[in-house]
């Protein structure tokens, strides 16, 4: 053990540990993205996939400059980079929602946008009306 370490409490040291433990399993996972550039990542995706990698690593980079801030003693919920989380944060969720949307659609990249549970209230209308539709030509045929 080095004098330095022999200074620092023993909490202090695990969590020391285990956030240079986190930073090498990050480091690992990002390994296949750094290893490319992004145009070539991006150059094989969709624009709904580009935009998705696109949102990962700016959450990721200013995370990780959030986690830095913490370790240089700077309080990081009154830095800018807070709410700079958050506006990526808001696109994440407006992505997840444009993909549900295309998965409820059979357009690969619908142009216009409704909230999924207005789209989903709208398709459960939709079948309503059709099987009373259904309903009333059975009926008319009967009589």
């Amino acid at each position: 053990m080095s004098e330095e370490q022999e200074l620092l409490p023993q909490e202090i040291l695990e969590s020391l540990q285990n956030f240079e433990s986190s930073l090498n399993e990050c480091e690992k996972t990002l390994q296949p993205i750094l290893s490319h550039s992004l145009t070539e990542i991006s150059s094989t995706l969709n624009p709904l996939e580009q935009a998705k990698l696109n949102m990962s690593l700016a959450y990721t980079i200013n995370s990780l400059y959030f986690m830095y801030l913490k370790t240089q003693g700077i309080d990081p919920k009154n830095h800018p980079v807070k709410k700079e989380i958050e506006r990526v944060k808001m696109y994440i969720k407006k992505i997840k929602d444009i993909s549900e949307l295309k998965k409820l659609s059979s357009d690969p990249y619908p142009t216009t946008f409704k909230p999924i549970q207005q789209q989903k209230q709208q398709q459960q209308q939709q079948q309503q009306t059709n099987k009373k539709g259904k309903s009333k030509k059975n009926t008319k045929r009967k009589n």
